[in-house]
């Protein structure tokens, strides 16, 4: 039922643009390491067939007009062996005053990311290694990451209420699991629930102008409930700071200890961050996380791991003229399972990393732009006592996108 209700918004949308106004965009990204070498050893790679890519191809088109919008998005996947494309986001929305009716699959977010001089640098790779929420590879059944994030993989009704003059701000949707995923587990009468990974979304904005923006969202499914509380200040005498105060708590208990009974896991994060315009050609960014938690082992088992990642990220642009704006980034993580900041995909029980990461964004109109640059990996890698590694890496990123 819900895919046919998503199905006819579309559908609607698409032939009400016939008799109406419109205006409709392209976006294009394509991204590659046209070089990755490790230093002191003779691994060199060129380009992506070796999946190294640092972020996916995309071409996306949307059209708005007074009643609603429709957009989509396809990915062609290239390697060695294949060619392929597919769709993956499509959603349409209808307006009805203040109301919005979304249907589809989407990734937008409500949380400022505050990401002005990094937005364009598409993915981890590039400086933002996660979006507010949880560490990526901590947590629980992951509702809580990117937690103000519709899952571009879920089918998603949801209805909006905007009241500008208000300042307000209100969400709620239902979302349907359609990844071959569950907990797997029948209750107590031997019956399967088949909504187990379904879950419901629900978020609320106040903007008070004197104070800023303070948001508050969650997401309950089955056996799993994320909350998250984020906050905009608006400081006084301070126009050229942007800064976002965030906190992300989740429990889970879809698991089970070795006597049947339920193992309940949580995790916490704590996110900061803030932009300062020292002037009309200079800016500095930074980013920091901190995800802590205690998570199960497998199902039927009585162990639980301690996890926790650091992560902070410090960026300088600086716009040298409309063209030109060279950047400099360090990015530095560390933790128990954190995730790594380089392309290495290595495991261990305690990782640290730093990456320098200098280049230029180059546009040639406001419609299209490049980034590149050279990238310094060190990554550090301990497991137990008995062994400690560090690999040191140096890439060249290179990322495109166009769009009219």
């Amino acid at each position: 039922m819900k895919k046919i209700v998503g199905a006819a918004a579309i559908a609607a949308l698409a032939s009400g643009f016939a008799f109406a106004e419109a205006t409709f965009s392209v976006n294009y990204r394509t991204g590659i390491n046209a070089l990755y070498h490790e230093l002191g050893s003779n691994t060199t790679l060129l380009d992506a067939t070796t999946s190294n890519r640092t972020t996916s191809d995309a071409l996306s088109f949307k059209g708005k007009a007074d009643f609603g919008g429709i957009e989509l998005e396809i990915d062609p996947l290239v390697t060695a062996d294949a060619q392929s494309i597919s769709l993956v986001k499509y959603n349409g929305w209808i307006n009805f005053g203040d109301f919005m009716f979304k249907s589809g699959t989407w990734d937008a977010r409500a949380v400022g990311r505050v990401n002005k001089d990094i937005g364009n640098h598409e993915g981890k790779f590039w400086g933002e290694l996660m979006k507010p929420g949880l560490a990526a590879g901590l947590g629980t059944a992951g509702n809580g990451k990117d937690i103000s994030q519709q899952s571009n993989k879920k089918l998603t009704n949801m209805l909006a209420y905007t009241n500008k003059d208000l300042g307000l701000e209100v969400r709620g949707a239902f979302t349907e699991n359609t990844e071959d995923t569950s907990y797997a587990k029948a209750d107590d009468d031997g019956d399967n629930w088949e909504f187990e990974n379904d879950l419901w979304f629900a978020e609320v904005g106040y903007k008070i102008p004197e104070f800023g923006r303070i948001l508050v969202n969650t997401k309950t499914s089955y056996k799993d409930q994320a909350f998250g509380i984020f906050v905009e200040p608006a400081l006084s005498g301070l126009d050229q700071l942007t800064s976002l105060v965030g906190f992300t708590f989740e429990q889970d208990s879809s698991g089970y200890d070795s006597n049947g009974d339920v193992q309940k896991d949580f995790a916490l994060a704590l996110d900061l961050r803030a932009r300062y315009a020292i002037n009309d050609q200079l800016s500095v960014t930074g980013m920091f996380n901190w995800t802590g938690g205690d998570k199960k082992a497998a199902s039927g088992t009585d162990a639980k791991t301690a996890q926790f990642a650091t992560w902070a990220m410090l960026n300088a642009t600086y716009k040298l003229n409309d063209t030109f704006v060279p950047f400099f980034s360090a990015i530095y993580t560390s933790g128990k399972d954190a995730g790594k900041s380089a392309a290495l995909d290595r495991k261990a029980d305690y990782t640290a990393s730093l990456r320098l990461y200098g280049g230029v964004e180059i546009y040639n109109t406001k419609s299209a732009n490049l980034i590149t640059g050279i990238v310094w990996d060190a990554n550090a890698f301990i497991e137990g006592d008995a062994q400690k590694e560090c690999t040191k890496a140096v890439t060249i990123p290179v990322l495109l996108r166009v769009k009219f």
